[in-house]
């Protein structure tokens, strides 16, 4: 539209190129003999890191390797021409860290595998136990940055004007407590009983009626930019039409006859 405004008429548009690549890198993978090195770690990337992320996740590192020893960082800086200087950065903190372009010089004792090239982003996601974003971090309001991206007006919604505008206007990080506390997260788990955690919460879903649980979502997501009225409009409107399904009529039946509901989505 604003290309039209400007006076363009051959407008042609081929989508976000940060998601463009052709179809011979989706098949791309890390070598085996990286992966044999690496398969007794624990990994996790930091990828698009900006100034001063790299350092957080050198200090995280050390952090996480009190505990398990077998930890290795991979750090993907969203600008790869500044990967001498963070070299420089991450051995002021005593790390041994590994380049990309050297990847077969890694070993037991790397702490960190500094990625110097583009188009590797994906294979490491593949390979990492979690993954962090970069900017999650840069004190927005003080390098001019503004909140972009819904976060002025999303944030507000989910902890309340004060909170919001607290965490916004200071830029502070929080730590998982005070997350929990202003409802931003529901729960802070160990690394070691993630998965556990998360494969008992999806079972116990698993076992709900799934159009239930679809329309449940519905009318809370939806209800948000709704008046209260409207929300439990929208919510009755859910209901009736719940009410006509095969599922709905099996989690009766099954209810009645003490028997495990068998929903197939109808």
């Amino acid at each position: 539209n604003y290309l039209k405004i400007l006076g363009a008429t051959n407008i042609k548009s081929y989508g976000n190129l940060k998601f463009a690549r052709s179809k011979s890198e989706t098949s791309k993978k890390l070598s085996l003999d990286f992966l044999a090195k690496i398969k007794n770690r624990k990994i996790w990337c930091a990828a698009s890191t900006h100034p001063s992320e790299e350092v957080f996740c050198a200090k995280t590192h050390k952090i996480i390797k009190e505990k398990y020893k077998n930890i290795l960082t991979v750090i993907i800086p969203r600008h790869i021409n500044r990967s001498e200087k963070i070299i420089q950065e991450l051995k002021k903190e005593n790390l041994k860290v590994v380049l990309h372009d050297k990847i077969d010089q890694i070993n037991d004792d790397t702490d960190i595998l500094l990625v110097n090239a583009y188009g590797e982003t994906l294979k490491f996601y593949q390979t990492a136990n979690c993954v962090f974003l970069g900017k999650s971090l840069i004190e927005s309001l003080k390098n001019d940055i503004a909140p972009w991206d819904g976060g002025s007006q999303r944030l507000p919604r989910i902890i309340g004007l004060g909170r919001a505008m607290d965490m916004i206007l200071t830029s502070n990080i929080i730590n998982s407590k005070t997350a929990i506390k202003y409802g931003l997260i529901t729960e802070s788990i160990e690394f070691n009983e993630l998965n556990s955690f998360v494969f008992d919460i999806a079972n116990n879903i698993a076992q709900l009626g799934p159009i239930a649980c679809k329309y449940a979502k519905e009318a809370i997501i939806s209800g948000l930019d709704m008046t209260i009225d409207q929300g439990l409009k929208l919510e009755g409107d859910l209901n009736f039409i719940l009410q006509t399904s095969a599922d709905r009529s099996e989690g009766i039946s099954s209810f009645i006859k003490k028997t495990t509901p068998n929903y197939y989505g109808k």
